[in-house]
């Protein structure tokens, strides 16, 4: 888990504050649900970092749109890896299958989140709120396209 995350700092992908939530998260998750654990929040950090890339080198007029950018911090970590930590230690504590369950959504939720706000912003239609239904500049978070159906 430790390359993993001095890759991602290396390229770019996570600051010191990400590294060590991310160490955080790896390290809670694999503990108590091994390497099928691992395996699936290191699907979702690689899926992460290349459809970010790839989004970010298809983007034209959208330079610096973005509040916090591609680099992901401490928080931004934790939003994304908070619930499948807690799902992971409940599972620990209780060894409810549905604790896996809770694990298994919780990743593909943020994964669903992350995919759909890179995706969004190459959309060619203009985002409406969700709140409302009104047109919004692009890389908002309450705005959605029918392309992402996410911020």
């Amino acid at each position: 888990m430790l390359v993993i995350c001095l890759l991602s700092y290396k390229s770019h992908q996570l600051t010191r504050s990400g590294i060590v939530l991310e160490f955080l998260l790896g390290m809670g998750i694999t503990w108590p649900l091994g390497f099928g654990g691992l395996a699936t929040i290191l699907y979702f950090f690689i899926m992460a970092a290349v459809v970010g890339r790839c989004s970010k080198r298809m983007r034209t007029g959208f330079a610096g749109m973005e509040k916090k950018g591609s680099c992901r911090d401490g928080v931004q970590v934790f939003a994304n890896g908070g619930l499948a930590l807690i799902c992971s230690l409940c599972y620990a504590w209780q060894q409810n299958p549905a604790f896996l369950v809770m694990f298994g959504a919780s990743i593909a939720e943020a994964s669903a989140d992350t995919t759909a706000g890179d995706i969004g912003v190459l959309s060619a239609q203009t985002p409406v709120s969700i709140l409302t239904g009104k047109p919004m500049p692009k890389a908002r978070n309450t705005a959605n396209t029918s392309n992402s159906n996410g911020p």
